[in-house]
């Protein structure tokens, strides 16, 4: 790629971003697992192979290698284009939000060792994708752009590594680990003025370290901390338009309430989950400002013969986080399913984000003899 091609396409992109509000994705991206239905209330204080990406803590909990996969969509938005694309110009975007095709959020497996719990996965933990068109009358310097289309991702998976393990009565237990992100970043432009092709593949690494603590007297309640460093990306070449991940903390509480009707036969489960993105290196296409998510949500559970049924709720807050990238709060809700005796459980979840579109997460856990 030139030098002229590249500024045309960092120029597009500054353009793009200064106009537009596209949902806030590039780090808050929920992989798709069992806290989605509760806002992603649960993802600091749990225990399965999510707990790679939240919460190193949380593996040591696991009591027999576990394997875990889950899909989800991945939200896009659509944006009508009019007005002047030129220099100088003045462009009317008119954005809406689509669920965007379905995917792979998340695999993972954790696997018990002698004195703790070794986990892997990959996990997508950032995106956006947009697309443009021209809408009526759409000009670049007195041209007509009826041709014109712009499509802009940047998108981030995670590989994590990590080693956990507990105290013996259970009340702590810490984690740490590797993270290589490898992250995507593409923009196509077809108009008047040219062809922009800018596509280019970007890879760091950091690390991570958490904690869970429930106390010896409550055993039903328990606190998760965690922290992710900034990641800084390289490539070989020429610029970026998104240079470093910025680091991330993650605190939350989950409390255990049972026999909610007056019997054994149920028990709810509380979360609420915040994580915050701290200020990322200024450029000028993705200018990442500090960015506080939080996640509230409640599952209630009961028994029906052989099997444990989940019911969630939550709501997710996910404030902009700079300059063209406008928040994304959605309601949530899903459910699951549990034998009791056995050795795996599958949990289907959904979104309702409030400008558009609709979030869906199948993701399904799977203990081994």
């Amino acid at each position: 790629m030139t030098q002229r091609t590249l500024l045309l396409a960092m120029s597009t992109l500054a353009a793009a971003s200064a106009s537009a509000q596209v949902p806030d994705l590039v780090n808050a991206f929920d992989a798709g697992g069992r806290a989605l239905g509760m806002g992603g209330a649960t993802s600091v204080t749990g225990s399965d192979t999510l707990s790679n990406y939240h919460n190193p803590a949380g593996l040591a909990f696991v009591d027999r290698t576990t394997m875990g996969i889950a899909f989800r969509n991945f939200p896009q938005t659509k944006t009508v284009v009019t007005g002047d694309i030129g220099p100088g110009g003045t462009r009317r975007l008119d954005t809406k939000e689509e669920s965007g095709p379905t995917g792979l959020g998340h695999v993972g497996i954790a696997i018990p060792v002698r004195s703790g719990v070794v986990g892997l996965s990959l996990t997508s933990g950032g995106q956006m994708r947009d697309q443009r068109i021209a809408g009526p009358g759409l000009v670049e310097g007195g041209l007509s752009a009826s041709n014109y289309r712009e499509f802009t991702k940047i998108d981030t998976d995670f590989v994590n590594l990590n080693y956990s393990t507990s105290a013996r009565d259970g009340s702590f237990s810490w984690g740490v680990g590797l993270v290589y992100a490898i992250n995507r970043q593409i923009n196509e432009k077809w108009a008047p003025s040219g062809l922009t092709n800018f596509d280019v593949q970007a890879n760091g690494l950091g690390g991570q370290a958490g904690i869970l603590v429930t106390p010896k007297e409550n055993p039903d309640l328990t606190f998760g901390l965690s922290y992710r460093t900034p990641i800084k990306l390289k490539k070989s070449g020429m610029g970026l338009i998104y240079s470093e991940i910025p680091g991330r903390v993650e605190a939350g509480v989950a409390i255990r309430r049972n026999g909610i009707t007056g019997s054994a036969n149920d028990f709810m489960v509380l979360g609420l989950d915040i994580s915050h993105y701290f200020a990322g290196k200024q450029s000028l296409q993705v200018d990442r400002d500090a960015q506080t998510v939080v996640g509230a949500g409640i599952e209630y559970n009961f028994f029906r013969g052989a099997y444990r049924i989940p019911i969630r709720l939550g709501y997710s807050a996910v404030p902009g986080g700079g300059e063209g990238f406008g928040r994304r709060n959605s309601f949530t809700y899903g459910l699951g399913l549990r034998p009791t005796n056995g050795d795996w459980g599958l949990d289907l979840n959904f979104g309702t984000p409030g400008k558009g579109g609709k979030d869906f997460g199948l993701s399904f856990q799977y203990k081994l003899k």
